[in-house]
């Protein structure tokens, strides 16, 4: 496209909006308030067509392919990886999605994603259950798990004998947490942990993130206790860090797969699914 044609464009269409899209300077043009609104509107509509030229592509070329969701759990990808072995001699494409928990049912409901692999709390599920039969998604539980807390090695509770942290002995550390723990649904989780209010928090989008933070700061982590065999190729099993049981919490970590009602799992949908059930039962959870 002309570029004198894509600014005539442009501008017809702030016109047409009553609102300055961009705001342009000598030193080129940014996204006004009003632009990144727009912008976050036209993303997953961006997606869809992604998928779609996609869609068409794989008929074109007669390829394999599977979607999954979910936040960017280690072993997700230990599954997207035999899956990815298991048809080596197929054309395939997988496609990961790493989401913060409430993106996950919305990828599922808009059939971005075939697969979510979903993390909450048990406080949380009985209302998110309600959510998901609104949006015609299925919901299956695959294990309840012990909260935990990870820290790394600068923070004094790595070095503690025992392998349990009172809530209490959390206060002065700063917390490190997904955006949503921040300031979204999930932000009174802690409260409900009986876990002192942090004076310092790091937010982030990214578990990559979460992670780096925990090796270069003194802050810790709400997670979930895994085994041995669900953890082993996962950065938290990592020498620089530990991961502590919860005292006195009867609040649980609940971990399941969904899909949207009306979407029939494909081959390679059973076999994730399938691969799901047996990595976490063979956890004995």
């Amino acid at each position: 496209i002309p570029h004198s044609a894509l600014s005539n464009a442009i501008r017809n269409l702030e016109r047409e909006l009553g609102n300055e899209i961009f705001t342009r300077t000598p030193k080129g043009v940014t996204l006004t308030p009003f632009g990144h609104r727009i912008v976050a509107y036209l993303r997953p509509l961006q997606i869809q067509l992604d998928q779609l030229d996609m869609f068409f592509e794989e008929n074109k070329r007669n390829e394999i392919s599977f979607s999954v969701a979910s936040m960017g759990f280690p072993f997700v990808s230990v599954l997207c990886g035999n899956l990815l072995e298991k048809y080596k001699n197929e054309c395939i494409c997988i496609q990961q999605y790493e989401e913060y928990e409430p993106d996950i049912p919305t990828l599922i409901a808009d059939r971005i994603a075939e697969i979510g692999v979903y993390r909450t709390w048990s406080c949380y599920l009985p209302a998110e259950e309600q959510k998901f039969r609104a949006q015609k998604i299925q919901f299956y539980s695959l294990a309840s798990l012990e909260i935990g807390i990870t820290v790394g090695r600068k923070n004094p509770l790595f070095y503690q004998e025992k392998d349990s942290i009172s809530p209490e002995s959390l206060a002065g550390y700063p917390v490190i947490v997904y955006s949503g723990q921040s300031d979204g649904p999930y932000s009174d989780i802690f409260r409900k942990l009986g876990i002192p209010r942090a004076h310092q928090r790091i937010a982030t989008t990214s578990r990559a993130a979460i992670f780096e933070y925990l090796n270069t700061t003194c802050g810790y982590y709400l997670n979930s206790i895994y085994s041995d065999s669900i953890y082993q190729s996962s950065p938290e099993t990592a020498d620089s860090r530990r991961i502590f049981r919860l005292e006195n919490c009867n609040i649980r970590s609940e971990i399941g797969w969904m899909k949207h009602q009306d979407y029939i799992l494909s081959d390679v949908a059973k076999e994730f699914v399938h691969g799901l059930k047996e990595y976490f039962s063979k956890s004995g959870i």
